[in-house]
């Protein structure tokens, strides 16, 4: 993201929809070291699904 200019700063989540539930980037991972791996799955009730823990502000996404 940050090297096509779509965000300013050290930082930024990104999340989208999916059937059941949403993606969302993990807290603490560097966004160049992101991979499509690395995403958080939360369901519909603000579960974490792998090994990961999501972004500190996937509650947003999940109102949404």
């Amino acid at each position: 993201m940050a090297a096509h200019g779509l965000y300013r700063g050290t930082s930024g989540n990104i999340s989208a929809r999916v059937p059941g539930g949403f993606l969302i980037t993990p807290t603490g991972y560097a966004a160049e070291d992101l991979t499509p791996s690395a995403l958080v799955l939360m369901d519909l009730e603000g579960r974490a699904k792998g090994r990961l823990l999501p972004s500190s502000g996937w509650r947003f996404p999940l109102e949404v």
